[in-house]
């Protein structure tokens, strides 16, 4: 078992996994072309969706472990973080964390920092959809230098979006639902 882990460890992972296995320009290549439309012009700019995700995990019997683990009646799970290309390709997987972790908090935590691998490799100007979790997170990705599109939501006391507000977030919700 300690081989095959080594293996993977030193042939798989360093070409397929990470975010240094990848180039902005292949991640500029594939844009779809309704998100190229949208956001990223004629120079391509590598757009790149960011979410976070639940796993379902076995109950754990330690205790510490189980208080970090979103817990329900049916299922108990944990948080891994997701940067992912237009095509679904997956750029980088981050976590896992805990499920009680805000996608906010994560994205505040890898960018907070100038010298973390994540803020060193984008570039201002790059292209960030994330979820409408974000809302906390936004003020430190737009200081970064990022154009960040974020699917709209009703304000307080509207009960549906504007036409043109509704328009504009089916177009980044679209980009989120090729993924």
């Amino acid at each position: 078992m300690n081989m095959a882990r080594d293996i993977l460890n030193t042939d798989f992972v360093p070409r397929h996994v990470g975010i240094n296995h990848i180039s902005r320009a292949e991640i500029a290549l594939r844009n779809l072309l309704i998100p190229n439309g949208l956001y990223g012009g004629e120079d391509r700019k590598p757009i790149i969706i960011a979410d976070g995700t639940y796993l379902y995990i076995e109950k754990s019997s330690i205790y510490l472990y189980q208080k970090k683990t979103y817990y329900t009646n049916i299922a108990t799970f944990t948080k891994p973080f997701l940067f992912v290309c237009c095509d679904g390709y997956i750029i980088d997987i981050l976590g896992p964390y805990p499920a009680t972790t805000s996608d906010a908090d994560i994205i505040n935590n890898e960018f907070g920092d100038e010298s973390t691998t994540l803020r060193q490799y984008f570039q201002s100007g790059d292209v960030f959809i994330p979820g409408r979790g974000f809302r906390d997170s936004l003020p430190l990705l737009e200081d970064c230098g990022y154009q960040v599109h974020v699917p709209l939501a009703p304000q307080d006391g509207e009960s549906q979006l504007a036409t043109r507000d509704a328009n504009k977030s089916r177009a980044v919700t679209m980009c989120l639902w090729v993924v």
